[in-house]
């Protein structure tokens, strides 16, 4: 499976996520289970760790090559950032395979060590990055990536027990998707920007 099945099939996750806040029925949630990243997102973020990683080689070598002071610095800056966010990646996927952000039990909803009951979730709420939080008294107790293993559950059991789902995302994967592509320009956009500075700054000094 390449990059782009892995975030087809992330996005359709999301997609049935708000498709049942949006009323499509679930059933009756299981009585118990965990809320946690899942495979693919996990997959995701070390395909993501290698490919930076990767990219770091040329720019290394790229950087050394260089006549200009002011070329090899910047390139073997930016190989070095690449690296560390790669290797920071990989750490992340680790934990993210072990961690479990929120465990329910029956009308108890247990996170960070602490168990809720269903009456003290004042309800879930649109976030951003097609995220979910978990509010109690108007404060955020967690946040659930939509494509998580659990997510589904966690929005039927909110369904089940009356906690309001406050969340008009659409059902739509296309829509989604160049949602999401447009915030990946974005960033792209604003490291080229940084990146321009690092080389021209030191000139004009």
């Amino acid at each position: 499976m390449d990059i782009n099945d892995n975030s087809k099939k992330i996005f359709e996750r999301i997609v049935r996520v708000n498709s049942v806040i949006n009323g499509c029925y679930a059933g009756e949630p299981p009585y118990s289970f965990a809320v946690k990243h899942s495979a693919d997102d996990v997959k995701q973020t070390r395909q993501s760790a290698y490919l930076m990683m990767v990219c770091a080689v040329p720019m290394m070598l790229r950087g050394i090559i260089r006549s200009s002071f002011h070329m090899r610095m910047a390139g073997i800056v930016l190989a070095i950032i690449a690296i560390v966010t790669g290797i920071i990646s990989l750490i992340a996927a680790s934990n993210m395979e072990k961690k479990s952000v929120a465990v329910v039990e029956g009308d108890y909803i247990t996170i960070k060590g602490r168990p809720y009951h269903h009456s003290e979730i004042s309800e879930l709420k649109k976030g951003s990055l097609n995220c979910l939080l978990i509010m109690s008294e108007g404060k955020k107790i967690a946040s659930v990536g939509k494509s998580w293993d659990g997510c589904l559950e966690l929005v039927q059991w909110a369904q089940y027990r009356g906690i309001a789902i406050n969340d008009d995302s659409s059902v739509n994967v296309d829509e989604l998707q160049k949602k999401q592509g447009t915030l990946v320009a974005v960033v792209v956009l604003g490291c080229l920007v940084v990146v321009t500075l690092l080389i021209i700054l030191p000139k004009l000094l």
